[in-house]
């Protein structure tokens, strides 16, 4: 039988406990604490059947592709994607039958070669090195062979950090709304409208990935502590993201609505939301053809790195595995601070000494040759024992 815990980052219990002295640890995905323990349960047994504890062995390239896939989400289409690529493309440097453990530093670099070869951009092959290096993290973690490995350090240009001002925001939220005139109409007001509106306010205001909302359950959402739990397929972590007020309103008025459903935005056979043809949409409307629905998520982070938020603090709300990804946001955060030292130092200038003293008082007038070096002058008792000239009031 499975311990189950819970952690100060998550709402969510974990299985945790130790087989053969190796310790296991796994979210069980839920805030219940009986669906939790049986979730835990079954992850015992497989440890115990040998599902999990392989510690020492090998595994295929292509039994590691498939395992790692299997293990995030089928709604994690980039992974699901990403696996099925690999699988047709990585013959072409090594061979699926062959050990994860023959994935060392020598292929990565001939799988590089090969990418810049097909004409492929910077973004792109590390990519597929990122996508690599996380199945050779998931086999090491499974207690599988592998190589040691140091994937080379591939420079990506970085392009114009894109996101919405407040007065663009007010254009693409325009365009958006249900209860518009569009094209001289009426625009008749339908759940699928509805949710455009929604879904972009949800993504603004988290800043989560599109994946992240399109396949919220309600089960994630607590409208009494006013937060949401957010699984980062992505990157395999989660986050608690408290609410804004008009996300805390168009939660609940949804939940009124479509309480019954299992996600927050569903399609029309009941699934979670899939189409976004209807923002891609209302950007260009609103002329805002050079952005994405991922500008959303850029637009969340640069709005806190302009209200001074730490690097560390954004990457935090991000669900950034690495401090390098939120790195883009820097200079943002430098104007803030430069901002922030203007003002302290304007604040620190207008701060009045506490007694006005004027220079005559310290002028003393002497000669060299009336100077006794065994005889205090008198003046220094009165230094001593008056007014302190840089005590300073702070109001």
């Amino acid at each position: 039988m499975s311990n189950i815990v819970k952690f100060k980052h998550s709402p969510n219990y974990y299985a945790r406990f130790k087989h053969k002295g190796r310790l296991y640890q796994k979210s069980t995905n839920t805030t219940s604490k009986k669906l939790a323990q049986q979730i835990a349960d079954k992850y015992y047994e497989e440890v115990l059947a040998g599902l999990h504890n392989v510690n020492g062995e090998n595994i295929s390239i292509e039994d590691a592709i498939k395992g790692y896939a299997s293990s995030k989400p089928l709604t994690s289409k980039n992974v699901q994607n990403a696996a099925k690529f690999m699988l047709k493309w990585l013959p072409n440097v090594i061979g699926l039958n062959e050990p994860i453990s023959s994935l060392n530093n020598k292929v990565l670099e001939n799988i590089i070669k090969v990418r810049r070869a097909e004409k492929l951009n910077e973004s792109s092959i590390s990519q597929t090195v990122s996508f690599i290096t996380r199945i050779i993290k998931w086999a090491e973690k499974n207690g599988y062979n592998v190589a040691k490995i140091e994937p080379p350090k591939i420079k990506v240009k970085s392009g114009r950090l894109r996101y919405l001002s407040r007065e663009e925001e007010i254009r693409l939220l325009a365009e958006l709304d249900p209860n518009r005139v569009y094209r001289g109409e009426d625009n008749p007001i339908n759940s699928f409208v509805q949710d455009n509106y929604d879904l972009t306010v949800l993504l603004l205001d988290t800043g989560a990935r599109l994946s992240e909302i399109t396949t919220l359950q309600w089960s994630q959402v607590n409208t009494k502590g006013d937060s949401i739990s957010l699984y980062r397929s992505k990157v395999d972590n989660e986050s608690l993201v408290y609410m804004t007020n008009r996300v805390k309103d168009i939660l609940l008025r949804r939940f009124r609505e479509r309480g019954n459903n299992k996600y927050v935005f569903t399609n029309s056979k009941g699934g979670h939301k899939t189409c976004t043809a209807g923002i891609r949409a209302a950007l260009n409307r609103a002329g805002l053809e050079d952005c994405t629905i991922h500008t959303f998520r850029h637009t969340y982070a640069s709005r806190c790195a302009q209200a001074s938020m730490s690097l560390h603090e954004i990457s935090s709300l991000l669900g950034h595995s690495n401090i390098n990804t939120t790195t883009r946001y820097a200079h943002l955060c430098k104007s803030t601070v430069s901002q922030r030292a203007r003002d302290l130092m304007n604040q620190s200038s207008s701060i009045q000494p506490t007694t006005s003293i004027s220079p005559e008082s310290y002028t003393h007038s002497y000669t060299p040759e009336s100077v006794n070096l065994t005889e205090k002058p008198s003046y220094i008792d009165d230094l001593l024992n008056g007014p302190r000239p840089h005590s300073i009031k702070i109001s």
